[in-house]
């Protein structure tokens, strides 16, 4: 019975070992799908900054079309390198949502086995011991 507790008790412990791990993996999978959207958004704006200040010639002096050109280089270049970013803080994101899906699956193995184990201690609580049973019929027999 003291064997059973015991039991009982490290598969509590797991579980809520594993509830943690789920609970941490669930938060850096939230900040990194974060970042993700955070780097895509800046990209977005800086390409659209860019365009807007692409030389287009109208009756712009040669040193207003020129550093309107170099402000526009410039900001294609921010762009490309927050596009490359937001990449790969999407592949962090995507890793970090694999580590959140096996931890949800040690979790939820972990409740199952302290489930099994709870209700065999159940069961061997309640079983009738074997020794105590009436004995019927005859030794004849």
């Amino acid at each position: 019975m003291a064997d059973d507790r015991q039991r009982l008790r490290r598969a509590q412990l797991i579980e809520r070992v594993r509830t943690a791990e789920h609970r941490q993996a669930a938060l850096r999978a939230f900040e990194a799908e974060a970042t993700r959207c955070k780097l895509e958004a800046l990209a977005m704006r800086t390409q659209a900054l860019a365009g807007h200040y692409t030389p287009a010639g109208e009756g712009l002096s040669v040193a207003d079309l020129r550093s309107n050109g170099l402000l526009a280089g410039h900001l294609r270049s921010l762009g490309r390198t927050a596009g490359e970013q937001a990449d790969r803080a999407r592949i962090t994101a995507d890793g970090t949502l694999s580590n959140l899906a096996t931890a949800e699956r040690r979790r939820n193995r972990a409740e199952s086995d302290r489930r099994d184990i709870h209700r065999i201690v159940i069961e061997r609580r309640f079983r009738p011991d074997p020794s105590l049973l009436k004995r019927t019929g005859t030794d004849v027999e």
